[in-house]
């Protein structure tokens, strides 16, 4: 693992941190960290994704797990929150899609199947 690996696990962790203390701001600035260091470090653009949704920006957060996706199709998580930011966005049948997407992956995702029957 290079330094810059290491050092952009390291700011995934402190905003894995913040976010859970709802500092929601600063989780943000350590992702943006650890992309600077590693722009194709997936779980960084999911959770990057996940917290502006968190923040209502909704159109960017499906943006983030859409660079996730791109770096790893078969990265389950930004297949689930796109589809919850694109089921806030009442764009239910793109959200299907992505829940779908998920359950292709990991049919065993509880979450997944739970957020398709709500639309």
């Amino acid at each position: 693992m290079g330094e810059n690996n290491f050092n952009s696990d390291i700011w995934l962790s402190k905003g894995l941190t913040a976010y859970n203390l709802r500092n929601y701001e600063e989780a943000l600035e350590c992702y943006n960290k650890a992309l600077d260091l590693d722009p194709n470090f997936k779980e960084a653009w999911f959770r990057k994704g996940m917290t502006i949704g968190v923040l209502g920006d909704y159109e960017e957060a499906i943006k983030c797990h859409e660079k996730a996706i791109e770096i790893d199709s078969e990265y389950r998580d930004p297949w689930f929150g796109k589809g919850m930011a694109l089921g806030i966005l009442k764009k239910d049948n793109d959200a299907i899609e992505c829940y779908e997407r998920v359950l292709k992956i990991d049919p065993y995702f509880k979450e997944a199947w739970v957020a398709k029957e709500w639309l």
